[in-house]
């Protein structure tokens, strides 16, 4: 019931802001504002008046959703949406903040690779891969790679020497940041055998890799889509090769 009603506030306080971006769209059509003053005082009057009595519609509907709300104290409704607050947090819906480790990777060179194979010299889906599975496994509280923050359904691909995550795009250098402890992230970091051979890469063609500690630093909650899209059902346990 409430969520209608914040339907019909939200119509409502549209229907407000309609009226400013019309006003102005009026201006803006070449209204010759000096020879037509009264007219446009009479308009902004009559509209002056909608927004009141609107803005008290506003009012009334906000009072009425809060009393609604209140009603759902105690309900099995409010407990399951007390449930959902709750784990909003480690599902990684709402910001993250404490001491974290960050990983910078960056594509090598061009000068002094000639020789090299061009997929070399860049920075792969693995390599990010590597090293955000480290950090899970180091028990990291979230993770945020580049702007966005990382959930179960979050995808890492990379086409080119391009990053795609979560329908954005972004090109090198390519920054992991995980929150946890940063000692057991750096472990995990530095025991990864894929990892290793970065490194071996890194020493080879000049790939880039920064590993560094921040004393602080506030992941922002994911505000993406949580529902799945797509999804193929695993086949049963006799069809399984």
């Amino acid at each position: 019931m409430s969520a209608r009603w914040w339907a019909v506030l939200a119509a409502v306080v549209f229907g407000i802001a309609g009226f400013g971006f019309a006003a102005s769209a009026n201006t803006a059509a070449g209204t010759n504002l000096r020879s037509n003053t009264s007219v446009l005082k009479d308009v902004v009057a009559r509209q002056a008046a909608l927004v009141d009595q609107r803005q008290n519609r506003v009012t009334d509907l906000q009072e009425r959703v809060a009393a609604l709300s209140k009603e759902q104290d105690g309900t099995a409704a409010a407990r399951a949406q007390g449930a959902v607050d709750a784990l909003s947090a480690p599902v990684g819906l709402v910001p993250l903040t404490g001491p974290a480790v960050s990983v910078t990777m960056t594509d090598a060179p061009q000068e002094g690779n000639e020789e090299a194979n061009p997929d070399d010299l860049v920075v792969h889906q693995q390599d990010l891969q590597a090293v955000i599975n480290a950090m899970w496994r180091a028990g990291a509280q979230g993770i945020q790679v580049m702007d966005q923050r990382l959930i179960n359904t979050s995808a890492v691909r990379c086409v080119g020497n391009t990053l795609i995550l979560q329908g954005r795009v972004y090109s090198p250098p390519f920054v992991v940041i995980g929150v946890g402890d940063q000692a057991e992230i750096e472990r995990e970091l530095a025991r990864d055998d894929y990892l290793r051979g970065f490194q071996a890469a890194v020493e080879f063609f000049g790939l880039g890799y920064e590993e560094v500690r921040l004393d602080q630093v506030t992941l922002p909650g994911y505000d993406g889509p949580l529902n799945i899209d797509s999804a193929t059902p695993l086949p049963d346990k006799e069809d399984r090769s």
